[in-house]
C-alpha cells in the first residue's frame, strides 16, 4: 500500500540521514512525476512534506525545475523558494523530459534571482540526458543559456 511504502520510504531515508550526518553530507529528496512511471513523490509539494515530516537535518529537498514545469507548478516558484529555502539542498536547472536546459531563459533567470534573493548558497546544478544528435553543440546551447539566465537573474536583483 502507499501508507506501507512510506514507512519504508521514511525508515530507510532516516536511516541514511543519519549516516550522512556522520559524514558531513546531506540527501536531496527529489519529486519524480507519474509520466517517468513513478507513483511515489510525484510533485513537489509531495517532496517538501516528505522532509518536512522526516525532520532530520541532513535530508533536504532537490528542487527540480523540469518538475516544477511538468507539474505546472513553476507559478508558486518565488513562494516556495522563499518559504523553504532552508530546507532546499540542491537544485537542479532542467526541462520536462531532461529536454536541453535551460531552454525559457526568463524562467530560469526567475528561479536563480529568487535563489538569490533568499540567500541560497548550496548546488545548482544542469541535468539533461544525453543528446545523441551533436552533443558538444547541445551542451553548448545549455551553458550558454545558462550564462544568460544568471546574468538576466543579475540585472533584475
Amino acid at each position: 500500500t502507499a501508507e506501507e511504502a512510506y514507512q519504508i520510504a521514511s525508515k530507510s531515508l532516516l536511516s541514511l540521514g543519519d549516516f550522512a550526518k556522520i559524514n558531513n553530507t546531506t540527501i536531496s529528496v527529489e519529486a519524480t512525476p507519474t509520466v517517468y512511471g513513478s507513483n511515489f513523490i510525484t510533485n513537489t509539494n509531495e517532496a517538501l512534506n516528505f522532509v518536512l515530516e522526516l525532520n532530520h537535518p541532513a535530508i533536504n529537498l532537490n528542487l527540480d525545475l523540469g518538475v516544477l514545469l511538468f507539474q505546472n507548478e513553476i507559478g508558486s516558484i518565488e513562494s516556495l523558494i522563499k518559504d523553504n529555502i532552508s530546507l532546499i539542498g540542491h537544485v537542479h536547472i532542467s526541462e520536462p523530459g531532461l529536454a536541453p536546459a535551460p531552454f525559457d531563459v526568463g524562467v530560469t533567470a526567475n528561479v536563480l534571482r529568487t535563489l538569490k534573493n533568499a540567500s541560497y548558497h548550496n548546488w545548482i546544478s544542469i541535468e539533461m540526458k544525453e543528446h545523441h544528435s551533436l552533443p558538444i553543440d547541445k551542451l553548448r546551447i545549455s551553458v550558454n543559456n545558462l550564462i544568460r539566465a544568471v546574468n538576466l537573474a543579475d540585472q533584475r536583483t
